[in-house]
């Protein structure tokens, strides 16, 4: 689709930007390439061509998803500083199962068909899910050597993923890394809002302060961190991952959560934290906090966004206390109401903590 009047246009899979090309390999490499043509149209004469890329068969063939930006090309050469961003990778079937419910008109249920086999509720009542801790043992190591490989690999934490065990006990840092940038595949839905839904991944923190560490100084081991998410009547945490200052959530970890807006301004609050379980009064350590304006954001888009993490709101003499790296996506279920729905404040909502 036609994006009007803009120099920077983004299109959303509303907007048509997603296709599954059915092309024979065979066929691929005979053709120099994938082309993208890119016009500007015009209403009373033939649309005129900006430029055009061609993406080489083995960036296509090879993508992962990542995003790669090409320069446009005219006759006369390249345009300065013109580009057109892509994305590829291998289709899956749930891929195809999205596509073909989005061509029947049907947005909620091509993208809930990614989830709803694997999520649980949270009364809407009583909206509030307590931090999972599994406790390891001291006598447990966190990394080894493996000798095939000649690689320190890590501990998966809090655990492995339950339909992989073997090959996700153990990981290096790199795919650690990988796995964790992964889309969630268990998530928690919470709530009682009405006019649209709130996608939250936690993905990781890095560079959180050790508040294992006594009065006297002594280190008893590092931050076993996790993430408090506040919003409007709903207040969720993620798992405990033990002892690291630069932990990872899993996609199969309590980490995606699926939120029922109830006024579009409402904000996100995330709050990172020291689990402490040997106090009698549970009083977990706060390392940092960060507040996200939800009004910054298109709907129908994956925004994957780092956050500085602070121990006070005043905007002088603080220091960053460690980043989180989030991932969210908004869905208007009515856009009307939620156009409207900025005329009235937000309602509040009284937390206790």
């Amino acid at each position: 689709k036609q994006i009007q009047r803009h120099l920077n246009p983004i299109w959303t899979v509303l907007s048509g930007s997603l296709f599954i090309l059915r092309v024979p390999t065979e066929k691929l490499f005979k053709s120099s390439g994938l082309s993208f043509f890119v016009f500007d149209h015009d209403v009373f004469s033939s649309d005129f061509l900006i430029g055009k890329i061609t993406v080489p068969n083995k960036d296509v063939l090879n993508g992962t998803g990542e995003r790669k930006e090409y320069p446009l090309f005219t006759k006369k050469g390249s345009l300065f500083g013109a580009s057109l961003a892509l994305r590829f990778r291998p289709a899956t079937d749930a891929d195809v199962y999205f596509l073909r419910q989005l061509r029947k008109g049907s947005y909620l249920n091509a993208t809930r068909h990614s989830w709803n086999k694997s999520t649980y509720g949270v009364n809407a009542s009583t909206s509030s899910l307590p931090p999972r801790l599994r406790e390891l043992s001291f006598m447990k190591r966190d990394s080894k050597l493996n000798k095939a490989s000649n690689q320190r690999e890590m501990r998966v934490k809090p655990w492995p993923d339950p339909f992989r065990i073997k090959s996700t006990r153990w990981l290096t840092n790199e795919k650690l890394h990988e796995e964790c940038m992964k889309p969630g595949t268990h998530w928690v839905e919470m709530g009682s809002g009405g006019i649209g839904t709130l996608f939250l991944e936690i993905l990781h923190a890095d560079n959180l302060p050790n508040l294992d560490v006594s009065h006297l100084g002594i280190i008893s081991g590092k931050t076993d961190a996790f993430c408090s998410i506040l919003f409007e009547d709903c207040l969720a945490n993620t798992d405990v991952i033990n002892d690291t200052c630069q932990p990872k959530w899993m996609p199969w970890a309590q980490r995606n959560f699926i939120f029922r807006i109830k006024h579009p301004s409402s904000q996100l609050f995330l709050g990172m934290f020291d689990y402490d379980s040997e106090s009698k009064i549970i009083s977990h350590d706060p390392v940092g906090r960060v507040g996200v304006n939800l009004a910054n954001f298109h709907p129908m888009m994956d925004y994957t966004l780092e956050y500085r993490l602070y121990n006070t709101a005043n905007l002088y003499h603080r220091r960053a206390r460690g980043t989180v790296t989030i991932r969210l996506r908004i869905e208007w279920d009515n856009n009307r109401l939620a156009l409207l729905h900025p005329r009235h404040q937000p309602k509040q909502f009284h937390v206790g903590t």
